[in-house]
């Protein structure tokens, strides 16, 4: 509501992690925010899933990535914290975390992912990501040690320069 009457001609909105499920879906997180009411009226709001085969639809994530990042000055993630360490779609141990492109797409186990990976991660310009919960505390904790990526993927939140963590915690 705030941001009506505002030009955002220029803002394109898209998700960092997609569940492969077919167009609509119920457990697209596409599909949730927008059953939440996310409406941005003026801007360009891109979904992950088109109807393609898993392949293709990671090619055109990562081509629109590509391009995204290639043509705009400022790109800011909101993310979350798995109690697993894992960020975006980049499980512990997944294809994701040494993918070399943008995009990823692998079997996750409870859903087949389209993600993006650390390299895309690390261009972002500024992240707010919220690990709220006892069972993130750990996590956290983690996150002040240098671990490798595989173990604890959201590592990859420390190439950011600008990163802002929203979370219960007690300091």
């Amino acid at each position: 509501q705030e941001l009506r009457g505002t030009d955002l001609s220029k803002l394109t909105v898209s998700l960092i992690d997609e569940r492969f499920v077919p167009v609509g879906h119920a457990d697209s997180n596409w599909t949730q925010l927008l059953s939440a009411g996310f409406d941005l009226p003026g801007a360009t709001l891109q979904p992950v899933l088109t109807g393609s085969d898993q392949a293709e639809t990671a090619e055109n994530f990562e081509n629109f990535l590509a391009s995204k990042f290639a043509a705009t000055d400022y790109h800011v993630g909101l993310l979350g914290i798995g109690p697993d360490g894992h960020t975006s779609g980049i499980l512990p141990h997944s294809p994701a975390v040494t993918a070399p492109g943008l995009a990823c797409a692998y079997d996750g186990g409870s859903f087949r992912r389209i993600t993006t990976t650390p390299l895309a991660l690390a261009k972002l310009s500024e992240a707010v990501v919220y690990a709220a919960g006892e069972s993130k505390w750990p996590v956290l904790d983690r996150l002040e040690t240098d671990l490798p990526i595989a173990d604890q993927p959201a590592q990859a939140l420390k190439a950011i320069t600008k990163l802002t963590i929203f979370t219960d915690r007690p300091v």
